[in-house]
C-alpha cells in the first residue's frame, strides 16, 4: 500500500503521477504497524505478522503551488507497507529494503536508524479503477558520487513498543486505523477508548 501523492491535502492543483523511473530519495517515516491478518497466498491460509510502512521523501519531485509551480517546501512522498522479517529470510521485502538502505550493516538490523538514509526509489505505477496510482517497485543504494539533499521534512519514527498517546495520535488518521484494526493491543489509551470510558461513566446505572 502507497502513500499516494494524488491525495495529500493542500493548496494547489493535484500532482499527476510520477512517470516510472528511479527517484532520488532519503527515508522520512518508519511506522510500526503491529501485527496484522495475511491475504491467503493461492488460497492458502499465512500467519499473521509484524508490519512497517516505510515513507520515502522523493528530493527532485515536488507538490504544486497554486499557480502549478513546485513548492519546494512540499516534497513528494511515496509510502509502501510490508511484513517485517528476521533479516535471516534474505528474500523478503524487508530485508531487500534494509540491505538496500544500509549496505555495510552499520545499523545493525535497527530500522529506526534508517531515518535520513539516502536511496533510489523506483516508482511504479499500478491502475485500479480507473486511477494511476504510484508504487515502490523497488529501492536501490544511490549511485556512487551522487548528492541526494537532506530532507526537508522532520523524520519520524513510531515504535508501538515506546510509543504514547500523544505519538499515536499524531499520525494520520487512515494509519491510526491501519494499527486500531490490526491484532497489537495499544500499550496506552487512545482519544476514542478515554471518551468512551468518560461516556460510561456518565450513565445513571
Amino acid at each position: 500500500m502507497a502513500l499516494n501523492a494524488n491525495k495529500v491535502a493542500g493548496a494547489g492543483p493535484k500532482a499527476t503521477p510520477l512517470a516510472p523511473d528511479n527517484y532520488p530519495a532519503r527515508v522520512v517515516q518508519i511506522i510500526d504497524l503491529g501485527v496484522q491478518n495475511q491475504r491467503p497466498y493461492k488460497g492458502v491460509e499465512k500467519p499473521p505478522i509484524n508490519e512497517i510502512m516505510v515513507t520515502y521523501e522523493l528530493t527532485s519531485e515536488f507538490m504544486l503551488d497554486d499557480e502549478g509551480n513546485e513548492d519546494k517546501e512540499r516534497p513528494r512522498w511515496v509510502s509502501e507497507r510490508m511484513a517485517f522479517h528476521n533479516l535471516r529470510a534474505d528474500k523478503a521485502k524487508s530485508t531487500k529494503r534494509y540491505m538496500a538502505l544500509d549496505p555495510k550493516g552499520e545499523c545493525e538490523g535497527d530500522f529506526t536508524q534508517l531515518v535520513g538514509r539516502p536511496c533510489l526509489v523506483a516508482i511504479v505505477n499500478n491502475e485500479k479503477d480507473g486511477r494511476v496510482y504510484n508504487n515502490v517497485g523497488a529501492v536501490s543504494p544511490p549511485v556512487k558520487g551522487m548528492d541526494i539533499p537532506g530532507l526537508v521534512n522532520e523524520g519520524k519514527v513510531f515504535d508501538l513498543d515506546s510509543a504514547t498517546a500523544e505519538d499515536f495520535a499524531a499520525l494520520p488518521e487512515w494509519i491510526q486505523g491501519i494499527i486500531r484494526d490490526g491484532l497489537t493491543a495499544l500499550p496506552f489509551e487512545t482519544e476514542t477508548e478515554e471518551a468512551a470510558e468518560e461516556d460510561e461513566a456518565d450513565l445513571p446505572y
